[in-house]
């Protein structure tokens, strides 16, 4: 043994080497308690060493929280494998911060030979999460205005425009730009046209309110989105917002004492008139901004040439046929099992739509959904969904439900609830079997009629389930006005479980939430074990997705053995 050994082996001593350590440094034992922590893990807690030696590390955490970090723990005393995860948790004045947690395994000898503990090492990673947050933001917004620039109107246009698909709302892009803006900057220098930007700006982005988004494109170039316009085109209300956001612009603005007035040239580009790809929008916008400034500077223009001819032919073909698909039985129900997380007991089955073409084979839904909901369609498609789901559910076992989705159409007609009620007579389908899946963005359309619907469908005793919860508004104010029976985690969350430390903090969040307001969790999308066992393990009710079973027209019945609970 040379001489550095024998100055390490007393426990003064290494106790010296772990204090020289910056960051804080713990020892657990295989029992899970802390036998070892250096000076920078004291300081972190504020507490002495004699308060944490002897103690477990996570003891204020949740159970399932705590089970968590135990099994991960055995697992590398059984291994060797390194762990490296980041954890959100509250520091000693309850702030929330981000750590990242780095554990090793490590042989010790002791009287009965070489003895495994875990060496875990902390850093702080919330400042470098706050920078990358904070660069995030910087490359979608303009720092004049603070507005969001290009490169994020492409991703909310995307967004806007699949939400209206599904609700079968209307939206506007409007391209606008500040007519004679340069000579704003000859007159009176740049900083007063910086301030004359940033006044309208804030004028547009006010105006627009919740019903859209403001941007600046660059130079004296804006874009206002505007979504859940009215959905009777004989009013024109993209016009009129345009009108509107003209008289906006046009009022003069006070730089300093000098009175500036403006005026604006507004291109105009309508969902799903001009288009619903939103690239089409976005550039039918533009163009239409173009020949507004061609023919006199000012003014309000839309396209006058025939949209997108191509992709409305589509649209057409594809509504005109849908019709025919419902009544020729093109459309058929493929059944999904949703599982109890616990034992993996069968709980039920979700119907989803299909559509077999006789010439072009399968339609995907996310191809003829949209389009149903544009066309009105999804009306009776929706009715003949539910009158076979009830009908299928009848041959299963009384203590399976069936699950059916629910347009946002149907969910703010008034009709809906009767319709429900004569479908579950005529089939003879138990109400408390039938369970309706409704999403975040068709709670948001017309929220009293909305209410009124959920309110009469609850009376009848049929469940309701919030559909992918986490990805739309997601307000709570939903949850505690509306009578929901189970939250459904959506799959964004899912797949990402075994590699993204928020990911897994918000489903246990979701779950946690789910408890508190008495109301079952389902988590859909799951396609490995590591899933499965990790949302087991967060108290999920139930289970859906591939590695339980796939979509079959013939309600198969899982076959997956499931391990003992957690």
């Amino acid at each position: 043994m040379n001489m550095l050994a024998q100055a390490i082996t007393s426990t003064d001593s290494l106790q010296s080497i772990i204090d020289a350590i910056p960051a804080p440094v713990f020892v657990l034992n295989h029992e899970h308690v802390i036998v070892l922590v250096n000076d920078a893990l004291c300081r972190l807690f504020h507490m002495e060493p004699r308060h944490l030696i002897g103690q477990l590390p996570d003891g204020h955490l949740a159970d399932s929280q705590r089970e968590e970090n135990w099994r991960t723990d055995d697992h590398i005393l059984e291994t060797g494998e390194a762990v490296d995860n980041e954890q959100v948790l509250r520091d000693f004045f309850g702030i929330l911060r981000v750590y990242l947690v780095q554990k090793r395994r490590v042989l010790l000898s002791g009287p009965q030979g070489p003895e495994p503990y875990v060496v875990g090492m902390i850093t702080d990673c919330t400042p470098l999460r706050e920078s990358q947050e904070r660069a995030k933001y910087l490359a979608g917004h303009d720092l004049l205005t603070a507005l969001p620039n290009r490169s994020e109107l492409s991703e909310r246009l995307n967004a806007a425009t699949a939400a209206a698909q599904k609700s079968g709302e209307r939206l506007a892009i409007l391209a606008i730009n500040l007519v004679r803006f340069r000579a704003v900057n000859e007159a009176h220098g740049f900083a007063v046209g910086d301030l004359v930007l940033q006044l309208i700006a804030r004028r547009l982005d006010a105006f627009v309110g919740g019903r859209g988004a403001t941007f600046r494109m660059g130079g004296d170039e804006f874009c206002v989105l505007s979504t859940g316009l009215d959905p009777d085109p004989a009013g024109n209300p993209a016009a009129t917002l345009a009108d509107d956001l003209a008289a906006s612009i046009a009022a003069p603005v006070d730089v300093a004492g000098t009175m500036i007035a403006m005026r604006a040239a507004i291109g105009i580009a309508v969902f799903p008139d001009d288009g619903i790809v939103p690239q089409t929008l976005h550039r039918r916008a533009e163009a239409a901004l173009r020949r507004v400034r061609a023919e006199g500077g000012g003014g309000i223009g839309r396209e006058r040439d025939a949209p997108d001819g191509h992709r409305n032919a589509e649209i057409w073909d594809i509504g005109g046929e849908l019709a025919g698909a419902l009544s020729r039985e093109d459309l058929f129900l493929a059944f999904q099992p949703i599982v109890g997380a616990r034992i993996g007991n069968l709980n039920g089955y979700e119907a989803l739509l299909r559509w077999r073409h006789p010439s072009r084979g399968r339609i995907s839904p996310d191809v003829f959904i949209p389009v149903a909901e544009v066309t009105g369609m999804i009306m009776p498609i929706g009715a003949w969904v539910l009158d076979r789901a009830c009908r299928a559910a009848m041959a299963w076992p009384r203590s399976t439900r069936v699950s059916v989705n629910v347009s946002p159409r149907q969910i703010t007609d008034p009709g809906f609830p009767l319709m429900v009620t004569r479908t579950l007579q005529a089939t003879g389908l138990d109400p408390a079997r039938l369970d309706l899946e409704v999403t975040e963005t068709a709670l948001i359309t017309d929220t009293a009629s909305v209410t009124a619907t959920m309110r009469s469908l609850k009376a009848i005793d049929v469940g309701i389930t919030l559909d992918d919860f986490g990805t739309g508004w997601s307000s709570l104010a939903i949850l505690r006005a509306l009578p929901f029976n189970r939250l459904k985690i959506d799959r964004a969350f899912v797949t990402h479980l075994e590699t993204d430390s928020r990911s897994v903090a918000i489903v246990r969040t979701v779950v946690e939430l789910a408890r508190a307001l008495d109301v079952e969790v389902t988590a859909e999308g799951i396609e490995t074990k590591g899933q499965l066992e990790a949302l087991r393990a967060m108290g999920c009710d139930e289970l859906q997705g591939f590695l339980i079973g796939r979509p079959d027209e013939r309600a198969v019945r899982p076959a997956l053995d499931f391990s003992p609970p957690p």
